[in-house]
């Protein structure tokens, strides 16, 4: 599996959702070893109606 970063990281993360349409909310855990900042991770509207939604802390999510 490929760590993707930025936009580009959260696209294909889009796009993953797009195909499969998950029942659940999508939450993605940003994790600043990762990315340089949480800042660069911006949600449009487009996500959060694909059900697209940041953990910006320690917690496992499982989804």
């Amino acid at each position: 599996m490929a760590i993707m970063t930025g936009h580009s990281w959260l696209s294909g993360v889009t796009e993953f959702v797009q195909r499969t349409q998950p029942r659940r909310t999508l939450l993605i855990h940003v994790n600043p070893l990762v990315l340089e900042s949480a800042d660069e991770v911006k949600l449009t509207r487009q996500h959060r109606d694909l059900g697209i939604e940041l953990a910006q802390d320690d917690t496992i999510y499982e989804y």
